[in-house]
């Protein structure tokens, strides 16, 4: 699946030659986050299981509040405590866009629609 990170790396570096007279300090930052979230530059750390002794390496996020990866959760979750944020989205006729959205925004297209 295609990630904002993988758009961000492809595109990020002519974008930000291009603007960086205008972009914001933070916008630069919060996109060099979102690129090296759980990507080998930040590192992590090595996860073992105490039934089997399997081993699985675990990178760090960037915990930017701006990163999809980082605060799908919590959006989700603070979505899901607001039923009156989804029947809004529902009045703009979110129907078929559903999917699309909840594609590119890591929320089941079930919690975009509202019967």
């Amino acid at each position: 699946m295609l990630e904002v990170a993988d758009g961000f790396r492809q595109a990020g570096p002519a974008y930000r030659q291009r603007f960086a007279p205008r972009m914001l300090p933070s916008h630069r930052k919060a996109m060099g986050d979102i690129e090296r979230c759980r990507t080998p530059a930040l590192g992590g750390h090595l996860r073992q299981c105490n039934r089997c002794a399997s081993t699985q390496y675990s990178y760090h996020s960037c915990r930017n509040r701006h990163c999809p990866k980082c605060h799908s959760d919590q959006a989700r979750r603070w979505l899901g405590a607001r039923p009156a944020v989804l029947a809004v989205l529902h009045t703009w006729d979110m129907g078929p866009k559903a999917d699309t959205i909840a594609h590119w925004s890591n929320f089941p297209a079930t919690a975009l629609t509202v019967n």
